[in-house]
């Protein structure tokens, strides 16, 4: 199975997967991140704004319109959101668990009294 999607409350980095300059390849020992091989300059260039605006909702604008993009292309086809299940014991305190992140993402402050 293979599965993607964002896990980040900011979508950028996610986004940045579908430019054209991410695109898997020999020449870059298939390390980038579009295996899709998607590639469209005004998509590019959406994302490319989007890394310097600041206005939030403009950059919410931004993203919404490539997600458009990629939908509309065919470039990205969700079919199913897998739920993630958690599990922690309740001997454990600091634990603060969020949809955005993994479950282990303030380990750190977890303690057993």
């Amino acid at each position: 199975m293979f599965a993607t999607g964002n896990t980040n409350p900011d979508p950028g980095s996610y986004m940045k997967t579908y430019t054209c300059g991410e695109i898997t390849s020999k020449e870059n020992n298939w390390t980038k991140t579009n295996y899709s091989r998607y590639c469209n300059p005004e998509y590019d260039a959406l994302w490319q704004q989007s890394t310097t605006e600041l206005d939030p909702e403009v950059r919410q604008d931004l993203f919404i319109q490539m997600n458009d993009m990629l939908i509309e292309e065919a470039a990205v086809i969700p079919l199913v959101h897998r739920a993630d299940a958690v599990g922690v014991s309740n001997r454990l305190t600091g634990i603060s668990l969020t949809p955005w992140d993994l479950g282990t993402w303030n380990i750190a402050e977890w303690r057993r009294p």
